[in-house]
């Protein structure tokens, strides 16, 4: 990985993080625990990146999803998506994110979303439940400047950007264990100080959010 030298945001750019994080039964264990420390890792560096609002969303297979610090300070807020029960909410959890997204945040702020999975969709009843329902939401979003990535497994992966279209460039595999978790936030974290340097370059950052900043040897 490089570690790229700091460099301001404009003070007129302002950046709202959105993270979901998969919360249902099969990331309990040593994968949750890690994932809720890599949130908390992730909140420390939106905060040293002088990022506007941090929200975190997540998702499970039993209840509701809940939101907290949506588009406000750390304070947490919990408010709730109706209709997210029955199934894991994978599609549902982004696509109402995205749709509230494009309908508050200011359209020239700067949105960076990171998804966060070990398994794919199980709702299957629904707005959402079909995938290619989120292609044309997905690009609305990059056309609006948004960054939309994700990490889970490889098969997650691979379908994440067949079928939802969500640019292979922003996207990271971990291997499904409790110390992958932890090694994909801290390249998250990585990520998110390089991406804060191609904002301040005024750089396309809609694609390339682990390709620009984590080199394969």
């Amino acid at each position: 990985m490089r570690v790229d030298q700091k460099q301001s945001i404009p003070s007129q750019v302002k950046i709202h993080n959105v993270i979901i994080l998969d919360g249902s039964g099969s990331m309990q264990g040593a994968k949750y625990s890690n994932a809720v420390h890599g949130v908390k890792l992730d909140l420390e560096t939106c905060k040293n990146e002088k990022f506007k609002s941090y929200s975190f969303i997540e998702f499970n297979d039993h209840d509701s999803i809940t939101i907290h610090n949506w588009l406000n300070p750390v304070d947490l807020v919990k408010l709730h998506f109706n209709g997210a029960r029955s199934g894991t909410p994978l599609y549902f959890t982004i696509g109402q994110t995205l749709e509230r997204l494009l309908s508050e945040v200011p359209k020239e702020d700067k949105v960076l979303v990171k998804i966060f999975t070990d398994g794919q969709n199980t709702l299957n009843h629904g707005k959402y439940s079909n995938p290619s329902e989120l292609q044309p939401l997905i690009v609305a979003c990059e056309t609006r400047g948004f960054t939309i990535t994700f990490i889970g497994t490889e098969s997650d992966t691979l379908r994440i950007v067949k079928e939802v279209g969500i640019n292979k460039t922003n996207t990271l595999v971990h291997n499904n264990t409790g110390e992958g978790v932890k090694m994909a936030f801290n390249i998250q974290a990585e990520a998110t100080r390089g991406y804060t340097k191609s904002v301040a370059n005024n750089e396309d950052v809609t694609t390339g959010f682990y390709s620009k900043t984590i080199i394969n040897d």
